[in-house]
């Protein structure tokens, strides 16, 4: 054999290089099995190949072997194991067309071609260039047996495998488990396990007296249950929410019951927060009804308060002038008389002509001038209505009195504007009030409507009656 006319460091060389490619083909031969399925013919086929590849290897391994021992011990050389060389080397050939038949890839056959380096011709062929031959082949398959394994282990992990599903489960944010109707568990991942540790404080082995537990609401101390849109919602001591939902499936006619978590507490958040805004809007809700309810009331009060006060303007006049005329001894004048029996209850019960307040004025100086009585106005009402409506209706009530009850005949009406603030002072040549005058009616109703602008009201009685009205910023309100 060629390897007796080696010297004795090439021998070592060739032995070590036949212990690498047995282990390279080892791996490769593991690699090939934990890839394979018995399913896939392909796989199957290479598996089988990969097996003969390495017995090919372990063969040429124990001829180098066994060359280095007779060489150490001085033994005659010969050919060695030649019925265990065909054999290896047919089972390496037929494996590799098999692969190439099944899986259309025909570089398989490059494997029979570097086995038969350890058939008996090799013995034939100088020493030096059957050593070369002999390395190199050895050399090819171990390059074949690192690209298997790299091929290989990109298979295993690309794809989908018990092991790879279970991890992808493991790896979800929800929790799964599937089991059987009796509850005997299939497969359940790590976020349930999880679960079951920290709501019941073991792990379950039956997945139905699991979920009868979480039913019964009999969890740890440290957890809670609450009712979210109907649905019990369980709380851990981190303060997540889960929610647990329980449903069948079927595969090929059998029934398997899945039992599923998902965090929820994003959804309990807002949910709180929705009931929190619910509550508040419901007692918002209270607040603006008693508001509306108040306004009800103080519009009431203001229609009754205007209706009250057009009663009194309305009366105050026709009594002024039906007093004054009865005081002088005068008879009443008929178109008054009339006026004050069939005009009245219209007046009363009708509503004002829309019109200025200067209108207003005018016509008050023109009623009071026909029963005799002057009214002396010096200045102009303010130039905003609101205002100007305000200084007619105290000229009214103030005239009204007036005449009533001091049985004047001239009116005098100051109306002053400077520095944005306005003014009002009236007095007459009646005769003054022996007493500090009540307010009742006319006078309250003045302080009423000035003290919505912050103006202020003074009265004094001597030496004569005076009626003083201020009222700050008035032109700019």
């Amino acid at each position: 054999m060629f390897l007796y006319s080696l010297t004795e460091p090439a021998r070592v060389l060739i032995c070590m290089i036949s212990v690498f490619c047995v282990g390279f083909q080892t791996a490769a031969l593991v690699y090939t099995v934990v890839r394979s399925t018995f399913r896939d013919r392909k796989r199957t086929a290479a598996y089988i190949s990969q097996t003969a590849v390495t017995a090919q290897s372990l063969v040429m391994l124990i001829i180098v072997a066994r060359a280095q021992l007779n060489a150490w011990m001085f033994l005659p050389a010969g050919s060695e194991y030649e019925v265990m060389r065909y054999g290896v080397f047919a089972a390496v050939a037929a494996s590799c067309i098999a692969v190439a038949c099944v899986s259309r890839v025909y570089d398989v056959l490059l494997c029979a071609v570097v086995s038969s380096v350890s058939l008996p011709y090799i013995d034939l062929l100088p020493y030096k260039a059957a050593a070369v031959i002999f390395c190199a082949a050895e050399l090819l398959l171990i390059a074949r047996a690192l690209l298997l394994m790299h091929v290989c282990r990109r298979d295993i992990k690309n794809e989908l495998s018990r092991d790879s599903v279970k991890l992808a489960l493991d790896e979800l944010h929800s929790g799964l488990l599937f089991c059987e109707p009796d509850g005997n568990i299939l497969l359940v991942n790590g976020r349930m396990q999880r679960l079951m540790q920290v709501l019941c404080g073991e792990v379950y082995r039956n997945g139905k007296k699991f979920y009868e537990r979480l039913l019964s609401g009999d969890v740890s101390d440290r957890c809670s249950s609450n009712v979210i849109d109907g649905k019990t919602v369980f709380i851990l001591p981190d303060g997540k929410v889960w929610f647990f939902t329980r449903c069948d499936i079927y595969i090929k006619n059998r029934r398997y019951v899945q039992l599923s978590a998902a965090d929820v507490t994003e959804q309990w958040m807002l949910t709180n927060e929705l009931n929190a805004q619910r509550a508040m809007l419901q007692s918002r809700g209270l607040e603006l009804k008693e508001m509306i309810s108040e306004v009800r009331f103080l519009c009431r009060e203001e229609e009754m308060l205007r209706i009250r006060s057009r009663f009194h303007d309305i009366l105050g006049q026709r009594l002024a002038l039906l007093f004054r005329s009865l005081r002088e001894g005068e008879e009443p004048d008929e178109e008054l008389i009339r006026r004050f029996a069939y005009d009245l209850p219209e007046e009363l019960s009708g509503r004002e002509a829309v019109t200025t307040a200067a209108d207003r004025l005018e016509t008050l100086c023109r009623l009071m001038q026909e029963i005799g009585v002057a009214l002396i106005i010096d200045g102009n009402l303010p130039a905003k209505e609101s205002l100007a409506w305000l200084g007619m209706d105290i000229i009214t009530e103030a005239v009204t009195n007036s005449v009533r009850h001091g049985l004047a005949s001239e009116v005098y009406i100051s109306l002053g504007q400077s520095g944005g603030n306005f003014s009002m002072r009236i007095t007459d040549n009646g005769i003054p009030p022996k007493s500090e005058p009540v307010e009742g009616g006319g006078l309250s109703s003045i302080r009423r409507k000035v003290g919505l602008f912050d103006g202020s009201v003074r009265v004094e009685t001597k030496p004569r009656f005076v009626l003083s009205v201020f009222i700050p910023g008035g032109e700019t309100l």
